[in-house]
C-alpha cells in the first residue's frame, strides 16, 4: 500500500495560521456588523415611533382659539404647542405682542407662510408651526398678549391649562 507523505514547511504552517486568523477576523467583523446593523435598525424604529407618538404628529386632544378676528386649532406636544395649518390669525398686531412674535409674524408674511387669502382682516397659516408654549401660540394668533393655558379650549370646554394639570399626557 502506498502512503502519501505530505511534508509541510515552516512557510506552510505560517500560511495556515494566517488563513485561520483571517477567517476569525472575518467572522468577528461579521458578528459586529450584524450587531451594529441590529442597533441601527432599532434606533431607526425608535426614531420613527417617537416622530409619530412623541413629537406631536398624532395629537390626542385638539384645542381651539376662537375670536372675532381669529379661529385657530392646535395641540400640545412634549416641547410646546402646535398651531395647525389653516388657522386664521388676526392681521393686526398690537404693542403688547413681544418683539420676537412681531418679527416671526412679519417673517411668515414675507415668506408666504401667513397669507391674506380673503383680503380681509385676517391671515391664514399655511403650515403647522410649533411654538415653545401655548401662550406664545395664543399671542401669535390673537396679535396681542394672551394666556395659552386659559384661552385654548377643547370641544368640551376644557382649557389647555386644565388638560395639562390633570396629568393627561400630551401628544
Amino acid at each position: 500500500m502506498m502512503q502519501a507523505i505530505i511534508e509541510f514547511s515552516v512557510g506552510d504552517y505560517f500560511a495556515a495560521i494566517v488563513l485561520v486568523l483571517s477567517c476569525a477576523v472575518v467572522a468577528v467583523s461579521a458578528i459586529f456588523y450584524c450587531l451594529d446593523r441590529s442597533a441601527r435598525e432599532e434606533r431607526i424604529r425608535k426614531k420613527v415611533q417617537d416622530s409619530v407618538s412623541g413629537s406631536g404628529h398624532v395629537p390626542k386632544n385638539i384645542f381651539r382659539l376662537d375670536g372675532k378676528e381669529w379661529a385657530a386649532t392646535g395641540y400640545g406636544t412634549v416641547s410646546g404647542f402646535v398651531v395647525e395649518a389653516g388657522s386664521i390669525v388676526r392681521k393686526e398686531a398690537f404693542s403688547s405682542l413681544t418683539d420676537s412674535l412681531h418679527n416671526l409674524r412679519q417673517s411668515f408674511v414675507d415668506n408666504g407662510i401667513l397669507v391674506n387669502e380673503e383680503g380681509g382682516d385676517e391671515l391664514v397659516l399655511r403650515t403647522d408651526f410649533e411654538f415653545d408654549s401655548s401662550t406664545a401660540a395664543a399671542s401669535f394668533v390673537t396679535g396681542r398678549k394672551a394666556s395659552g393655558p386659559y384661552n385654548w379650549k377643547d370641544e368640551d370646554g376644557l382649557t389647555f391649562g386644565e388638560y395639562t394639570q390633570q396629568g393627561i399626557p400630551q401628544a
